[in-house]
């Protein structure tokens, strides 16, 4: 699939940016500005010159240069508070700000060779009024072009946070994609006992936790496996799995028609519970502060959030935010007579009922619109449309209608072209199309 030899960033539309307290009052300062008040232009240039400065050098690579850059932001701040809206993220629309006068000078300059492709490549992210980015880690992915091993994250994550965005790390506990249909232990895993099997949890969470913080990068969110749905770590033995059913030969990836209903994984609750805490507990022995998600597939499904969170809690797993993706398009392909805005607003319920049983937020980790067909070219303009109309419903009800549960919206894979997955949000070209607007 060429759509795996590109590393890949997952973008999210958030409620929240930093701390609520920060938030708040820069918002205050950028109101007190387009009042004209001078004092708060004052205050906010003393908070947040250093991240303007810091990011108009990372793209202008001259310090002079970059000092200039950072005065002109202020004045553009002081002209265009009044445009700063309340929904965005403050700190998020200054460093957008920054940007635009970055890329601006180096086109007027050509100096484009002062920036890496890899940065070139990342600039679409804010022109679409992005502010993070969710990571996948893999254990080891030598044989796949070591996509997602740890130094990939870990440059991925400094490129993000020079760039103002906030980082979610996605811990997949499996040498390669792991989903519903797969939840393979990582090479290296493969004959460990249980205790050495859960060490080698904590110990990878660690390491790669370890790595990013040693390269000044802190993650806001960190989820413990990826839609875990039918467990993770499976194993023949049920003493060693990790399955959270019984994992039928017909439910496995690319199982043939004619696969059968014997078990090949059993469950094994026990054991799930505790490679999830045990996950938690190292993402916590490092970032005390990051926010931890068990994520499964089928936002719109309350009966499996429901069954799985409560036997999650009997086996005293733990967990803060509960994770969700959300797929109209694909949910469809299996429930024809499911309509989009049905599953859709299924799901919004399921978000409040979820936040008021188990006490905690929730975010969507993972949504995606058909953006290619069947030939691998872009969709047409109607089918784009109603990509972008779903999109702007699921991130406003998110804000508006979960009593404020719901943390944000992540787009999964926007940058693939119509030819490398049907749910990608670029064209061929590289280029966002509309269904990226209704983030901004």
């Amino acid at each position: 699939d060429d759509r795996r030899k590109k590393p890949m960033l997952s973008m999210l539309m958030t409620t929240e940016y930093a701390p609520a307290e920060d938030r708040h009052e820069l918002q205050q300062l950028l109101i007190h500005i387009a009042g004209g008040e001078r004092e708060a232009l004052a205050e906010l240039y003393q908070r947040t010159r250093s991240a303007v400065y810091g990011l108009a050098l990372s793209y202008l690579k001259n310090a002079h240069d970059a000092q200039d850059l950072t005065q002109d932001v202020y004045v553009q701040v002081w002209d265009r508070a009044e445009q700063y809206r309340l929904i965005g993220s403050p700190m998020g629309w200054l460093l957008a700000v920054c940007r635009n006068l970055c890329l601006m000078r180096l086109r007027r300059e050509e100096r484009h060779a002062a920036l890496s492709e890899e940065e070139w490549d990342a600039i679409p992210a804010q022109e679409c009024g992005l502010d993070a980015v969710r990571l996948r880690v893999w254990v080891d992915p030598a044989e796949h072009g070591n996509w997602c091993n740890t130094p990939d994250v870990v440059a991925k994550a400094r490129r993000a946070k020079d760039l103002g965005m906030d980082v979610m790390i996605d811990f997949h506990y499996s040498d390669w994609w792991a989903d519903p249909a797969q939840q393979n232990k990582p090479a290296a895993w493969k004959d460990k006992t249980l205790p050495e099997l859960k060490k080698a949890i904590g110990d990878h969470t660690v390491a790669v936790l370890q790595a990013l913080k040693a390269a000044g990068v802190s993650p806001k969110w960190v989820q413990v496996g990826n839609e875990i749905r039918p467990g993770m770590l499976w194993d023949k033995n049920v003493a060693l799995s990790g399955a959270s059913y019984d994992v039928k030969e017909c439910d496995l990836k690319n199982a043939p028609a004619t696969a059968s209903d014997k078990v090949v994984y059993p469950a094994n609750w026990s054991n799930l519970a505790d490679f999830i805490t045990e996950g938690y507990n190292a993402v916590k022995s490092v970032f005390s502060d990051a926010i931890v998600i068990v994520h499964l597939d089928n936002g719109w499904d309350k009966e499996l959030f429901n069954w799985f969170f409560d036997e999650l809690k009997k086996h005293n797993g733990k967990w803060d935010m509960i994770g969700m993706s959300l797929y109209p398009y694909w949910t469809r392909m299996e429930k024809p007579d499911y309509t989009a805005d049905d599953i859709i607003t299924d799901c919004m319920e399921n978000i409040k009922a979820l936040g008021a049983k188990y006490d905690c937020d929730v975010m969507i980790v993972e949504t995606g619109m058909e953006c290619g067909d069947d030939k691998g070219n872009l969709a047409s303009a109607s089918v784009l449309a109603e990509g972008k109309r779903q999109l702007e419903r699921i991130v406003k009800e998110s804000r508006e209608n979960t009593g404020g549960r719901c943390k944000g919206v992540f787009y999964w894979e926007p940058e693939c072209k119509p030819s490398q997955y049907r749910l990608g949000a670029f064209t061929a070209d590289g280029r966002p199309t509309v269904i990226m607007d209704a983030f901004k």
